[in-house]
């Protein structure tokens, strides 16, 4: 194979991430009017129409049909009924994101199954590697994570079906032309497709492609570019450079959806959050050359009646950086749930064990920090549920923390961030990110 057919196997795989790209913004405008289900067969007619235009050839055999459904059944059927409703539940940027966890699935079916792509060693490690960096770029002040247990879900589950057809792929790519694959995909897409709007039963708004152009140009984008030519040219890709080495560009699509989803979507590319945005507090602080910064939520949870107990060790001197706690002497008028007391408790065992110092209430967001520690909150603050992992950092910047009881109340407005089943991921994220900061080396006060 010469170099000139590697390269344009390159560009084809390069225009596909491309536009999947951008198809997860242009199917969340879509299903803001059709079902997920009605997308899809909306696509794979269109799909089809263009490729018959494209390779009008006639061809059938039982026994290649059986490969062509199961296909399609795995890269048309179960992969878009599952990344369409996945985007119905959460972000568009979410969803990219854990559907490109598909080229490490890939690997691993193809290291356990029968393949004469066996990934090695080395090309693991470069698959783990790529995701690892891909997610640490994306998640590093790029967006907003919001998780929601359903639709992380059916994100995987579109990554795990995209990775089985493509293991099956891998046995046909080169026995038939791209574009009989391609059509024989969307048409097997269209049929398994049918049943299932039959059962769903749903209003079928097709006069709103009429009355609402954007809506008839974004599924000219889906069916001519995102599934009739980007198939074409993923399955011509996969023949020349290899299914695993295909799939890698996959990493490629969260880039372009999270650009995509803030032009298109006003969804969050930032690096704010609950972190950004206290941290932008503290570069405030710092540019005006405060000498104490007060930190304290804005649900009406902390008493501002005990700002000057707070205040007090900082003033002093006796402290770089004093928190608020509700339990040192309990005296309290909010106290907690007896489930997140015991979250709280166990950060606050945590933080001990890997710095030897005790904090009763790390998740309280009532601090105060002195001219030192603002001047190394302005410059990092973590991003994501910072509280107990600020503490570990401003430990091992070597400033002086100190604890002080104050009054708190139950919250007045908003809802917490932290409900459910997201206080597990918490507990996870949180304990991760503490033994993470406490490894790091530490570094003399500024």
């Amino acid at each position: 194979m010469n170099a000139t057919t590697k390269f344009r196997g390159h560009l084809c795989a390069l225009f596909c991430v491309i536009v999947w790209g951008i198809t997860f913004i242009v199917s969340a405008k879509l299903l803001v009017v059709f079902t997920p289900i009605q997308t899809m067969l909306l696509r794979f007619i269109l799909a089809y129409l263009v490729l018959w235009v494209l390779h009008p050839k006639w061809y059938f055999r039982w026994q290649d049909e059986v490969a062509f459904l199961l296909m399609s059944i795995f890269s048309n059927t179960l992969y878009f009924m599952a990344e369409n409703t996945a985007i119905t539940y959460t972000q568009s940027s979410n969803v990219s994101i854990l559907v490109s966890t598909a080229p490490v699935l890939t690997a691993i079916l193809l290291a356990l199954t029968p393949s004469s792509e066996k990934p090695n060693r080395n090309t693991v490690l470069g698959i783990l590697v790529a995701l690892v960096g891909m997610v640490m770029v994306v998640f590093n002040g790029a967006v907003v994570l919001k998780l929601n247990p359903v639709g992380d879900l059916l994100s995987m589950g579109a990554a795990l079906s995209w990775a089985v057809y493509s293991l099956i792929l891998q046995r046909y790519s080169s026995r038939f032309s791209s574009y009989l694959i391609s059509r024989k995909l969307m048409f097997y897409g269209l049929l398994t497709t049918l049943p299932l709007l039959a059962i769903e039963g749903a209003p079928f708004p097709i006069s709103s492609l009429l009355t609402q152009p954007t809506l008839l140009l974004g599924l000219l984008f889906l069916g001519v570019l995102g599934s009739a030519l980007c198939y074409v040219c993923w399955n011509s890709a996969a023949d020349t450079l290899g299914v695993l080495q295909t799939t890698m560009y996959i990493y490629a699509v969260p880039f372009v959806t999270m650009v995509s989803a803030a032009l298109y979507l006003n969804e969050t590319i930032t690096a704010m959050g609950i972190g950004g945005a206290v941290q932008t507090g503290y570069l405030y602080a710092q540019r005006e050359g405060y000498d104490i910064a007060v930190q304290f939520d804005g649900d009406g949870q902390h008493d501002l009646n005990s700002l000057p107990q707070l205040l007090a060790p900082v003033v002093r001197g006796d402290c770089d950086f004093c928190v608020g706690s509700r339990f040192l002497d309990k005296s309290s008028a909010f106290q907690s749930t007896p489930l997140r007391r015991v979250g709280i408790q166990y950060l606050s065992w945590l933080i001990r064990l890997f710095t030897g110092t005790k904090v009763t209430d790390p998740t309280s967001g009532f601090r105060a920090a002195n001219q030192a520690v603002i001047r190394d909150l302005a410059d990092y603050y973590p991003a994501d549920y910072p509280e107990p992992e600020s503490i570990v950092q401003i430990k091992k910047m070597r400033h002086r923390i100190q604890e002080v009881q104050v009054n708190m109340f139950q919250r007045e407005g908003g809802q917490s961030s932290i409900r459910s089943w997201k206080s597990i991921y918490y507990m996870i994220k949180v304990s991760v990110a503490v033994v993470c900061a406490s490894l790091q080396k530490g570094r003399k006060k500024k």
